[in-house]
């Protein structure tokens, strides 16, 4: 069946993005953005099914381009999100876990961001170690799959879209790999690959998820001593453009200014990793995930 105007311009727009993107979901989904688009992913099955060429011209285009890494996804229109973040896989606490797993399955987000330091890359860290933890990496990466993705992809349901931005513990594989050029052209080695992000259907962006212009998700790299001074920060480092959700500090601050007519809002989304950390006394962290929505181009 020969496709209408729309969807032919929908297919051509296909192959224009597929280059950055390894999987065609991703593909299409990126397309419903761009072409302002409501197509579910059964509808683009059939049309896909109706037209082999261009879908074969879709999966030939896959994944060609030189970085297929966005720095930033964008997502538009009204959305109902969650983020998690600062897991530290080994040092997780698996009854956070659980109850965030239960707010999660309340809450259905349309979107969750896993947003950095979901593990803790112990062993490719730069500080002194604890013998008895070192030379445990595919544990921690296990336990990874095991104990974080699988209940909380669990709990958010298949219709959930997922991304994935890396934090600064992620960051130690990236470094590791430059320290050893050797390595560090192996695809297989690559973060996204070592995750198995896809099998997942995880979307992976460097640097940050942003909803509309009014909401960015990232991990953050702004540390202050109090609560809600490091999502100041953010803001500041933005000058207040947007709203703002970063992780990285484990705690839960709120910082709020008006810009105009409009309330901007950085918000710091706190931990699921243990309280009692074996490098600090006392930890000034707090427990939780964060939900927002973004309606009628309003974050909250």
């Amino acid at each position: 069946m020969e496709p209408n105007t729309e969807q032919a311009d929908a297919l051509t727009k296909c192959v224009e993005v597929a280059p950055s993107y390894g999987k065609i979901t991703h593909v299409t989904r990126r397309v419903n953005e761009l072409l302002d688009l409501s197509y579910t992913d059964a509808k683009w099955r059939g049309l896909l099914k109706d037209n082999p060429s261009e879908h074969e011209r879709i999966k030939k285009a896959l994944g060609t381009a030189k970085d297929e890494t966005p720095d930033t996804i964008h997502i538009s229109g009204n959305i109902v999100g969650a983020v998690v973040n600062d897991v530290h896989v080994p040092y997780h606490d698996k009854v956070a876990i659980s109850l965030a797993c239960k707010v999660l399955a309340w809450w259905r987000p349309a979107v969750i961001v896993y947003n950095g330091d979901l593990l803790d890359f112990y062993d490719l860290s730069r500080y002194d170690k604890n013998p008895g933890r070192q030379y445990r990496l595919q544990d921690e990466i296990d336990l990874f799959h095991t104990d974080v993705i699988a209940p909380i992809n669990h709990a958010v349901g298949k219709r959930c879209r997922k991304l994935f931005v890396p934090g600064n513990h992620e960051a130690r594989l990236q470094k590791f790999l430059m320290a050893h050029p050797e390595l560090f052209s192996l695809r297989d080695l690559e973060l996204r690959n070592v995750l198995k992000l896809s099998h997942y259907n995880i979307e992976y962006a460097s640097f940050s998820v942003q909803f509309g212009d009014v909401l960015r998700v990232s991990h953050g790299t702004r540390v202050a001593k109090w609560a809600s001074m490091s999502a100041k920060a953010e803001q500041e480092a933005i000058r207040y453009d947007m709203s703002t959700i970063t992780g990285h500090v484990h705690r839960s601050g709120t910082f709020k200014t008006k810009v105009g007519d409009t309330w901007k809002t950085g918000q710091e989304s706190p931990c699921l990793c243990t309280l009692k950390p074996e490098y600090m006394r006392v930890a000034d962290w707090q427990q939780g995930i964060t939900l927002f929505t973004v309606t009628d181009k309003i974050s909250r």
